[in-house]
């Protein structure tokens, strides 16, 4: 049997030139399932950030919207264990808003019926740092943004924003 060296020799030969006949044979080595080791829990992949990342805070959303954010609440959104697109979202839009400020949005814009009354409220869909979490939403959670799961996550942002709408309108 070939020793390793033999053998990772031969292989490099057939890379660099191909069209030369091999020199040795290369083994097939079968290892039988049953040897095979278990593969281990995956774990999730690193998070995509963009250049500018720094040890206190990170990068999110694309070449076209991006914002910065706390590393540390960043990573500890990312650990969860049951993180899904939608709680991504979710929380990073409590991370970069405040209540109060949520509380003038929702995902279309326009008038809003708020405890009897017609609110108007400005589109969350038309601000940069919202464009950056969607943008980081697609990277960390590839097709999360689109068809069903995309329309469940606009409503779960308009109900959030609704919420803080009644919130500050029970506080004052």
């Amino acid at each position: 049997m070939d020793t390793l060296a033999t053998t990772m020799t031969a292989i490099l030969d057939r890379l660099n030139n191909p069209a030369a006949p091999a020199a040795h044979h290369i083994p097939n080595y079968h290892i039988p399932d049953h040897q095979v080791a278990p593969a281990a829990p995956m774990a999730q992949p690193p998070p995509r950030f963009l250049p500018g990342t720094t040890e206190d805070t990170v990068v999110i959303g694309n070449n076209r919207a991006f914002t910065n954010i706390d590393r540390d609440a960043y990573f500890s959104i990312m650990r969860k264990p049951d993180i899904t697109g939608l709680k991504y979202v979710l929380k990073l839009l409590s991370v970069i808003y405040s209540k109060e400020e949520l509380k003038d949005f929702n995902m279309k814009g326009g008038p809003t019926a708020v405890n009897g009354g017609v609110v108007q409220k400005r589109s969350i869909a038309d601000e940069v740092n919202f464009k950056a979490i969607w943008a980081q939403a697609e990277k960390e959670f590839a097709g999360c943004t689109v068809g069903p799961n995309g329309e469940a996550i606009r409503r779960a942002i308009s109900n959030k924003c609704n919420k803080a709408s009644l919130a500050a309108n029970v506080q004052a």
